[in-house]
């Protein structure tokens, strides 16, 4: 971070492992190196929590000042579960101090998500939705992968047929403050008039949506149409935040920050630089991380569609 000239980020673990089919010959690492399935990661926030005592416990001192710069997430959980949010309080629980904010929630993630066994994720789904509202109830944000639209395998444009979940969730929840990962946009995700469908969704969500850039919407979106993403963040100047998207390896991490050059001096505005680099994700940051009373439980009938019967 500090080769990077990055004052603050979001951290969270990989939510996913890949399966070791015993068909296959070696031992895949990315979601995308074998045909396998994937299978959810519940002890990812573990690691992380655990990371972090430690270097509380070797740094001092130091070591606060230094993780003052840090925001970790929960991710580990199953978003089809409705005892997801459960999950969420546990880890908390059990590492009070520590987690700041829920995600990257995996949501209608393309390749991602055809992987997964079972029932499919989506924002609308009860399951998120209960975790939506623990969010809001605890002041902390949400980060979400949730692609607009369908892949386009044969390189045409698709209708952005997911997009009304996503906005099922941002209308249920207008005191939940949100993160729409890579501005809906994933591999071979292809729509037209992108920039068009964020500025709705903006105009009836500026309040409690916030935009991430990172990743493949960056040189598939934005550096086509620069003049278009400017006069897009100029109209939402408090909505928009950068990030690298960065997955277990940092030795690009500056490179991967610096692309962001050419945005920037497309935007011109030294403040509005300011906001979209870091302003914008600290004003919806918490400042401290969650700690929940050990008797603490979310309710048992919130966005349950069944009926609950004694066991």
């Amino acid at each position: 971070m500090d080769r990077a000239n990055v004052s603050h980020a979001l951290v969270s673990g990989m939510p996913f492992l890949k399966k070791w089919s015993e068909d296959e010959s070696f031992r895949p690492a990315y979601y995308l190196d074998a045909t396998s399935r994937v299978v959810h990661a519940r002890d990812t926030d573990y690691h992380v929590a655990l990371a972090i005592q430690d270097f509380q416990r070797a740094g001092g001192e130091t070591a606060r000042v230094q993780l003052k710069r840090l925001y970790p997430c929960v991710s580990g959980f199953d978003g089809t579960d409705l005892g997801a949010v459960d999950m969420i309080a546990k880890r908390m629980k059990e590492f009070p101090g520590v987690f700041k904010c829920i995600g990257e929630v995996m949501s209608r993630h393309d390749d991602l998500t055809n992987l997964t066994t079972g029932e499919r994720p989506r924002a609308n789904h009860p399951a998120l939705l209960r975790i939506f509202d623990f969010a809001g109830e605890h002041g902390i944000p949400v980060s979400i992968h949730h692609n607009i639209a369908p892949i386009s395998p044969d390189h045409g444009l698709k209708e952005p047929l997911y997009l009304p979940e996503l906005l099922d969730a941002f209308n249920e929840f207008p005191d939940t403050t949100f993160i729409w990962c890579h501005a809906g946009i994933s591999r071979r995700i292809l729509v037209r008039d992108l920039i068009g469908h964020l500025d709705r969704v903006l105009a009836d969500h500026h309040n409690h949506v916030i935009i991430d850039l990172s990743w493949v919407v960056y040189p598939n979106y934005i550096l086509q149409d620069l003049d278009g993403w400017s006069a897009l963040i100029h109209r939402y100047p408090d909505n928009f935040v950068i990030g690298s998207d960065a997955v277990g390896r940092f030795g690009d991490y500056p490179d991967q920050i610096r692309i962001y050059d050419a945005l920037f001096d497309a935007l011109g505005d030294p403040g509005l630089i300011q906001k979209l680099a870091r302003g914008n994700f600290l004003r919806i940051m918490p400042d401290d991380a969650v700690s929940l009373d050990m008797d603490y439980h979310y309710p048992e009938n919130k966005y349950n569609r069944q009926p609950l019967t004694p066991p």
